[in-house]
């Protein structure tokens, strides 16, 4: 009973770390300032500098939560005040003064977020 709930643990761990991992890519965009992209990774977190991103020095974190697909996005810039938010699939967010744009290809019977379902079907 005890290796099959190790089992389950450890096949929950791994489903968890498959399905945190990024991908598509993420656009970052200033004031009066061209707009860049970076490619996401497929790998659960990444680190990147924001030197040539947005043109202040400092680090960008970002990590994947497991099973909703969405992205946790922290960055910290020294003399400035830090931000961090969440991200999901296609969708965009402002974080400590930058516009961020997750750029990924949803599936097709996946409605936009926001759009329910049909429950009131046509007579």
């Amino acid at each position: 009973m005890l290796i099959v709930l190790v089992l389950v643990l450890i096949l929950a761990a791994i489903l968890g770390v498959i399905r945190a991992l990024l991908g598509g890519t993420l656009t970052l965009e200033r004031v009066d300032e061209p707009a860049r992209m970076v490619e996401l990774p497929a790998q659960p977190w990444w680190q990147l500098p924001t030197d040539d991103l947005i043109g202040v020095t400092g680090r960008m974190f970002i990590a994947g939560i497991p099973f909703t697909r969405r992205m946790h996005i922290w960055i910290r810039c020294p003399g400035r005040p830090g931000g961090n938010g969440t991200l999901r699939p296609g969708g965009q967010r402002y974080v400590s003064g930058v516009w961020l744009t997750h750029g990924v290809a949803v599936r097709d019977d996946e409605p936009p977020d926001g759009v329910g379902h049909n429950y009131f079907p046509e007579l």
